[in-house]
């Protein structure tokens, strides 16, 4: 029994082909096999088309994300507006007005201050027209230099109207005591209202005199 072949134990089974047992004996082992032998009818890959493969996957997203490169000269932000890169428009207004529109020119009181009080460019008052006159009349019977400090009327030291200079150098102190909407001085007698706009008119035009030659 023991030398006896499968064929000649088991009846009715075919003896082995010799073809097949040796096909069988040269069997690779799995463990070897690559993925071309594991998988048939898919070939293995050639190095040549992965380099090609590779090199391709590369150069698209650098192609697609520069658009320098497209030609294009501006870039696109989120909302879709397309810009150039360079504001052409830095100071410049648009609506087509200038900093001497926008500035309007009060012509008309009350002013906030002296800096703004208005100029009339056909303004003939002069010191001595209308400036020297009306200090003469409310001013320098307190404000004037040769007054002791008993006959001032507690008017400050120094703070003395009687010539040009003087008022000149204190225009804005006199307009905000006594000229236009402002009327703190003088305390008694004072001018009327068209009195102080002159006033007011003739110091924020610099206190004009003929003797400017202008």
């Amino acid at each position: 029994m023991s030398r006896m072949s499968r064929a000649t134990a088991l009846p009715g089974r075919p003896t082995p082909r010799p073809l097949a047992a040796a096909a069988l004996r040269r069997a690779p082992d799995p463990s070897t096999m690559s993925r071309a032998t594991c998988l048939p009818g898919h070939p293995a890959p050639r190095p040549l088309a992965r380099l090609l493969a590779l090199a391709l996957a590369l150069a698209l997203p650098a192609c697609s994300g520069d658009d320098g490169a497209t030609g294009q000269s501006g870039a696109t932000d989120p909302a879709g507006d397309t810009t150039t890169g360079t504001d052409t428009t830095a100071g410049t207004d648009t609506t087509g007005t200038t900093d001497a529109d926008t500035a309007m020119i009060a012509t008309e009181g009350p002013w906030g201050s002296f800096p703004e009080r208005w100029c009339p460019p056909d303004s003939e008052l002069t010191w001595e027209g209308f400036g020297g006159p009306f200090m003469l009349d409310y001013c320098t019977g307190c404000h004037h230099s040769g007054l002791p400090e008993g006959m001032r009327q507690k008017a400050p030291l120094g703070v003395d109207f009687e010539t040009l200079a003087l008022v000149r150098a204190q225009a804005d102190r006199i307009w905000a005591r006594a000229a236009d909407q402002n009327a703190t001085m003088p305390p008694v007698g004072p001018p009327d209202a068209d009195l102080r706009a002159m006033l007011g008119e003739w110091l924020a035009c610099g206190a004009p005199s003929l003797a400017d030659g202008g």
